[in-house]
């Protein structure tokens, strides 16, 4: 049953037992409602976008890293997930202030660059690029669709040109395996806090993540047993500084 409101709605009269992934504006008046119990589902997974490095527009890092500097994550998340965001630029340890900070000081960069045409295709009509990026999204997770529209907007606002296609869930389950179809794609991962088990960091599922360090830290994440002794002593973490060792 794809559509939010529907889900809700039977929930409400009694037709479903159970609903899960409603819209966060019903939450309060399910909550009042004494035949119901809502539940709020903590560290349920993280909602991203997944770029296709293995051929096509987002195989320029510079491309990447402007996407990346040119997403305000504050705004998207209150839209999005009622009020509650967080930056993990390295999936660990979250550290609230200075990821914002950072997020907020890059994506004025990206802006002043966009601007000012500096090293990407045209400034005429003020776009980074006249290609556009296909963006696959899905309605069927309301949360995944808000997302991608909220992200178009600001990628457009710094002269990304945006083609949001949205298809079905199974769709774009089946597209984004094949590295023909689509530059970028939304999805949730779930919880998984143990870096060796990430399967976007890994060059064989879609997004086709082949980094050397990466390859290299594998065989370390796997001997450790907790994530925060996944890092050698002495390494740089992706987005944090060294790890000192007592």
């Amino acid at each position: 049953m794809p559509e939010v409101a529907t889900r809700v709605a039977q929930v409400e009269t009694g037709e479903l037992d159970f609903a899960d992934d409603l819209n966060l504006d019903a939450y309060d008046r399910l909550k009042k409602n004494a035949n119901l119990r809502p539940i709020v589902a903590k560290g349920n997974s993280w909602l991203i976008a997944v770029l296709n490095k293995k051929e096509g527009l987002m195989t320029s890092q510079k491309l990447r890293q402007a996407w990346q500097a040119a997403i305000d994550i504050e705004p998207i998340m209150k839209n999005v997930a009622g009020g509650h965001e967080r930056v993990l630029p390295d999936g660990l340890e979250p550290d609230h202030g200075r990821d914002r900070r950072v997020a907020h000081q890059a994506r004025g960069t990206a802006v002043e660059r966009a601007e000012q045409g500096e090293g990407q295709a045209a400034p005429a009509g003020g776009r980074l690029q006249e290609e556009p990026v296909r963006f696959m999204t899905t309605q069927e997770y309301k949360w995944m669709y808000d997302f991608a529209l909220l992200t178009k907007q600001q990628l457009e606002d710094v002269g990304f040109n945006i083609d949001l296609q949205v298809v079905d869930w199974a769709t774009l389950v089946k597209r984004r395996n094949n590295s023909k179809e689509y530059d970028a794609f939304t999805t949730g991962i779930g919880a998984i806090y143990d870096p060796a088990h990430v399967n976007f960091l890994t060059a064989s599922w879609p997004g086709w993540t082949t980094d050397e360090d990466i390859l290299k830290l594998r065989p370390t994440w796997r001997a450790r047993s907790t994530p925060r002794n996944a890092w050698p002593c002495g390494s740089s973490r992706p987005g944090r500084s060294t790890r000192r060792c007592r």
